[in-house]
């Protein structure tokens, strides 16, 4: 479940200036019953649970963002967005012995301007951070000795991403587009696997990871019936 609500408006800055906004919050929630025992080819036996818990997840997130079009040639964008995450797990099967929680706090803000060059032709640049925390099937199991521990795990990190985009959208005519977009991102403590056994899966922080890369799509409609698409 979840509600939110946000404010926005629109207004002009002397003659050739114009200024949007927008600014918000949003809260969301989830819960489930995660319950495990033993299985015969994959299928529910008899034999008594091992884990029997209930995972919940809620979030809270701020925003604000602002776009700027200054003289008709370009627009500035600037935005910020302040979130809380938190996960809790509690042990309905052995007295609350693996129960825990942890709490999740990032403010991210994003910055852009585009150049309008020519009436069907847009340069731009996008400089951000992001913010991604562990889902609850990611925090159901530690790393064990042999075999991943069915006890929730508080010790895993939040990742955090810097971004950075250039690109062009251009409109050769009004029957065709052509999108370019350079892109790096660079993040601490992703989160990936670090033992799986079984079904079982734990996950840990790796240290850093980068992607960098060069996008292209176009996009042609020949006639009312045939349009063609490469990327």
């Amino acid at each position: 479940g979840g509600v939110g609500i946000q404010l926005q408006g629109k207004q002009r800055i002397g003659a050739e200036k114009s200024m949007d906004w927008v600014f918000g919050y949003e809260q969301d929630s989830s819960a489930e019953q995660r319950q495990g025992g033993g299985s015969t080819s994959g299928v529910k036996n008899s034999s008594a649970l091992t884990r029997n818990e209930l995972d919940t997840a809620i979030n809270k997130d701020y925003f604000a963002q602002a776009n700027f079009r200054l003289l008709n040639d370009f627009t500035f964008t600037s935005g910020l967005r302040q979130s809380t995450v938190q996960l809790s797990s509690r042990d309905d099967l052995t007295n609350g012995a693996s129960s825990g929680a942890v709490t999740y706090k990032a403010t991210n803000p994003v910055l852009g301007a585009t150049w309008h060059a020519l009436d069907n032709l847009n340069l731009y640049i996008n400089r951000g951070k992001g913010f991604e925390t562990p889902t609850l099937s990611e925090t159901a199991y530690k790393t064990g000795t042999s075999n991943p521990l069915l006890t929730f795990n508080p010790n895993l990190l939040s990742a955090s991403s810097q971004h950075i985009e250039i690109g062009s959208k251009f409109l050769p005519s009004r029957y065709s587009r052509i999108d370019t977009a350079l892109f790096r991102i660079k993040t601490d403590n992703e989160i990936v696997t670090a033992q799986s056994v079984s079904g079982k899966t734990a996950y840990t922080n790796a240290g850093q990871t980068l992607r960098q890369g060069i996008e292209f799509a176009g996009r042609q409609q020949f006639s009312d019936k045939w349009k063609g698409q490469i990327s």
